[in-house]
């Protein structure tokens, strides 16, 4: 008797733990989730990583190009993680660059707040995730994202109706692998896009919402949501990370913007 006595309360108190972890994990309080909002599902595919190896490179073929925000625009100051920032997380590597929230260097006021500052797609370019819950779910740590993957070969304009497959139309390659898939007006012209999908892509990580759907055509500049801190994260911020062919790449030459210096903004951020 006095081993069921006892044997009771450690059960409850197991029990009661039990709970109280599940619940954590599934806030996403757990394993460095967003405290606030979410869960502990898994979405959509990650990106990927890299050999980071190739800072500061810039790729020909890469068609990813601009400031991946409308906020602070070529302002470094707002760089919180470049890519390859050493000792980001123990045991994490940073495959992106994180823009967060910019600090007027002379006060500790708040000079401007990124959150719900819209994210814009860099390049004309086909949505190939676009994953979005209310609440929020964990996904792999990146919560609510878009991803985009770049096109090669792609007709923008509207020309003739004389569609060949895989033929010249009006000067343009056009590479389908059928008609039907172009986006054909009644009048019988061209108005989408049509093209090889390139070996890149641009992800936008920890969004508020997302103002896009998978398979749908965006062009360089087109809101595809806007910045909050789902996921893993730690407060506003997003993460954009393009991938090429051989992985992940530092994204910071394709921005266009003056005074990058890898060194001095991984000294600061730190």
């Amino acid at each position: 008797m006095k081993k069921i006595k006892y044997i009771l309360p450690i059960l409850v108190i197991l029990c009661v733990c039990g709970m109280l972890i599940a619940s954590l994990q599934m806030s996403g309080t757990l394993f460095g989730g967003n405290q606030s909002v979410g869960g502990f599902g898994n979405q959509g595919l990650p990106p990927g990583g890299g050999a980071l190896d190739n800072i500061a490179q810039v790729y020909a073929d890469n068609p990813f190009h601009g400031w991946p925000a409308q906020y602070q625009e070529c302002n470094w100051g707002v760089i919180t993680a470049y890519y390859g920032t050493p000792n980001y997380f123990p045991g994490f590597k940073h495959y992106g660059i994180d823009l967060s929230n910019y600090w007027d260097s002379g006060s500790a006021a708040l000079n401007s707040a990124i959150h719900g500052a819209p994210i814009v797609a860099t390049a004309t370019a086909r949505v190939a995730q676009a994953v979005y819950s209310s609440p929020s779910q964990w996904n792999y740590g990146m919560g609510n994202f878009v991803q985009l993957v770049g096109l090669e070969n792609t007709c923008e304009e509207d020309i003739g109706a004389d569609l060949n497959r895989d033929g010249v139309i009006g000067g343009c390659f056009v590479v389908c692998e059928d008609d039907a898939q172009l986006d054909l007006n009644q009048d019988g012209t061209i108005g989408g896009y049509c093209g090889a999908e390139a070996a890149w892509k641009a992800t936008y990580m920890h969004l508020l919402d997302v103002t896009v759907s998978a398979g749908q055509m965006v062009h360089a500049g087109d809101v595809l949501g806007h910045v909050n801190n789902t996921g893993n994260s730690t407060g506003d911020h997003l993460h954009y990370q393009i991938n090429g062919p051989d992985g992940a790449v530092d994204p910071a030459p394709t921005f266009g913007c003056s005074g990058y210096d890898w060194q001095a903004g991984v000294n600061k951020g730190q």
